[in-house]
């Protein structure tokens, strides 16, 4: 550490961090600070790189050669030059665009096993969005600019040189003539683009509590369902890095995504003292979800005597029962459906969890809780919900995955809720688990507008699949639908079910 730099160690003892500062404030200096647990919300701020000593060789980081965040932007610069962008992602596509504008021509290359992949097909908002797809035009219909997704910037397959008549030349070691002739003319400019990573050496942690990278790439910390180091207990992450936990998946590495996994977090630290406070996995107080935790009161519980109401003489039906309870389950569920952000935009991450006693008269519904977080929180709450007999649904958005490489199709389009398992489209899952084990699962018709708000297409169908998971009826979707078939083909078949849409007729 640099006592100019104002950078910091930090080393832990029985869960205790200390945090030593080299910088001097006002003279004096600053004297170190114990804790009990560290976020890190630091970003990426460790520029991912390739054949950094050919590159710089040739002019380094300065006049010729440029990474993506100092690379000038004043347009005359590339003004009739031939320039070389390294990298497959939004940034290098953003730069490419940009140029193009004067640029003679524009090459962008780099690795993309399987394929550029592109944002309208992933779902992914990190993969190249069509606003910045343009050259894919000018390549493809125009062969103005050139794209090579096959392309390994290892030090050991390519290298960077001075080109004997100016600029800048790129060699594939080996020579093969028909690799090597795409890149016969040398570039007058290079801007890379290759991403950034976690900087975790700068940050001076002592080697016994350096945080695991999750992969060789070491772009992330590993961490838990928490948003914790797998391997240092107390030290969390926040922001783009506690995107590792929907890397590639959801949205948790943008602003628009990490300010719901930094609200959860914030409530699991919470969550966490008070369970230390108090001795015990209880809790200290009565609330255990801050912010995120409400209560529901519910119709009269499954083992009580309900009368059906208006039935003469009284009637008592335990399925009625379910139906109420299911309707105000149903209810709740989508209500949040229709109005929360947080799981519209950190699809497949977090969800909603609603838990209730068998004859309770209220529900405990937590809003926003990591997915994989869910059996903790659900353990936190056996001692007040006496753990046994609990219902509990789980309610998350996510995309099918039946396309090419588990992407979604887009080409399908499902309009009958009996088929729903098969929507493609982001759509609400609902769980459901018995003294937290799952028992079964259902699929909401995906809605075009969002919205889903029909009567007989989105809330019916859900109260109908809860209330028959209350009455221990765990059948999927794909089995009620085999089943209608059957019955419907035995019976000569043909027509169209509101629920499950067209059958065939018997041949």
């Amino acid at each position: 550490s640099s006592s100019s730099g104002g950078s910091s160690s930090s080393s832990s003892s029985s869960n205790t961090f200390l945090l030593h500062f080299d910088a001097v404030t006002a003279g004096k200096v600053v004297a170190p600070l114990r804790c009990g647990a560290v976020v890190v919300a630091t970003g990426m701020t460790l520029r991912t790189a390739a054949n950094d000593d050919d590159l710089a060789a040739v002019g380094g980081y300065s006049d010729n050669v440029h990474s993506c965040s100092n690379a000038p932007v004043a347009l005359q610069h590339y003004e009739n030059k031939r320039v070389l962008v390294l990298g497959l992602g939004n940034s290098a596509f953003e730069w490419a665009q940009h140029v193009q504008q004067v640029a003679a021509s524009v090459h962008v290359l780099g690795r993309a096993r399987g394929g550029l992949r592109q944002a309208y097909a992933t779902h992914y908002v990190g993969d190249l969005r069509a606003i910045n797809n343009n050259l894919l035009d000018t390549f493809f219909l125009k062969s103005l600019d050139t794209l090579d997704i096959g392309f390994e910037l290892r030090s050991d397959l390519v290298n960077f040189t001075k080109h004997s008549g100016g600029g800048i030349s790129l060699n594939l070691i080996g020579g093969a003539l028909h690799g090597s002739s795409n890149y016969r003319e040398p570039f007058d400019y290079v801007i890379s683009c290759l991403g950034w990573r976690f900087d975790r050496d700068s940050l001076g942690f002592d080697d016994d509590i350096k945080p695991k990278f999750s992969d060789s790439t070491r772009k992330f910390a590993e961490l838990n369902a928490a948003y914790r180091s797998t391997n240092v207990p107390s030290l969390f992450f926040a922001g783009v890095l506690a995107h590792q936990r929907d890397a590639r998946r959801s949205a948790g590495g943008f602003i628009h995504g990490y300010r719901y996994t930094a609200r959860a977090l914030f409530r699991i630290l919470l969550l966490r003292r008070s369970r230390s406070s108090s001795g015990d996995d209880s809790g200290g107080s009565d609330i255990v979800w801050y912010g995120g935790e409400k209560r529901i009161a519910l119709p009269s519980g499954d083992g009580d005597d309900v009368a059906v109401p208006g039935a003469t003489p009284p009637v008592v039906d335990v399925d009625y029962n379910h139906q109420q309870r299911a309707a105000t389950v149903a209810t709740s569920i989508l209500q949040r459906i229709q109005t929360s952000s947080g799981l519209y935009q950190m699809f497949g991450e977090l969800s909603d969890v609603m838990m209730f006693k068998d004859g309770g008269s209220a529900s405990y519904y937590f809003e926003e809780v990591p997915l994989n977080y869910v059996g903790t929180l659900v353990s936190r709450m056996e001692k007040r919900l006496d753990g046994k007999n609990v219902h509990i649904f789980r309610l998350q958005l996510d995309y099918g995955h039946g396309g090419h490489d588990g992407y979604a199709d887009n080409n399908q389009v499902v309009f009958y809720p009996g088929k729903a398992q098969a929507c493609q489209f982001l759509h609400p899952i609902i769980e459901y688990f018995f003294n937290n084990e799952k028992k079964s699962e259902y699929h909401m018709l995906e809605d075009f507008i969002t919205k889903w708000d029909v009567n007989e297409l989105h809330f019916e169908p859900l109260r109908m699949f809860i209330q028959r998971s209350l009455r221990g009826d765990y059948r999927d979707q794909d089995t009620m639908l085999a089943e209608h078939v059957a019955n419907v083909t035995r019976a000569g078949g043909g027509g169209t079910h509101w629920y499950y849409g067209a059958l065939p007729k018997r041949s």
